[in-house]
């Protein structure tokens, strides 16, 4: 074999690995992953009010914990996970929208001496309204040496961006 024909080789082989290099996609952080999966559910929560005619919560933590509203009391209904490695945080960042549209009516109940009951616990800080609106938030998905958030309007059009 030549020297040309070990040349020729060599570049050849340089060719084919540069085009394996960059046809392979970049690995995405599970801080983005779950950023990027949680935009895509966003309008899924928001037709799940619409179509129950009832306020559905959000809050965040571990994972997504959805809430809906019964006995006058927002109980979990729903729980989705996170990866091991990402933590959630809501920011409401609006107006946190009325759980219950006014009513007009008033309704007195006697509770006799002693059996009194806690106040109710407060709304969640995000509502998805049955009219379509949300409560205006920024989620953070915090993983290991990387942040993403997820920016949500009161119309429910999400944005996601890395976190600075």
């Amino acid at each position: 074999m030549t020297l040309v024909e070990i040349l020729v080789v060599i570049v050849i082989m340089g060719i084919v690995g540069a085009v394996v290099v960059l046809s392979v996609p970049p690995r995405q952080s599970s801080a983005e992953r779950a950023a990027r999966s949680f935009a895509r559910a966003v309008p899924a929560y928001a037709d799940l009010a619409i179509a129950g005619a009832r306020p559905i919560g959000m809050t965040g933590g571990e994972g997504v914990t959805i809430l809906t509203r019964r006995s006058n009391e927002w109980q979990p209904s729903r729980s989705e996970p996170l990866p091991p490695d990402v933590r959630l945080s809501l920011t409401p960042g609006g107006e946190i929208l009325p759980p219950d549209p006014p009513s007009e009516r008033t309704l007195i109940v006697y509770t006799p001496p002693g059996q009194e009951k806690a106040p109710p616990p407060p709304p969640p800080p995000v509502l998805f309204s049955p009219t379509g609106e949300v409560t205006p938030f920024e989620a953070r998905f915090d993983g290991f040496g990387a942040a993403w958030t997820v920016t949500v309007d009161a119309f429910g059009e999400t944005e996601v961006a890395r976190a600075e």
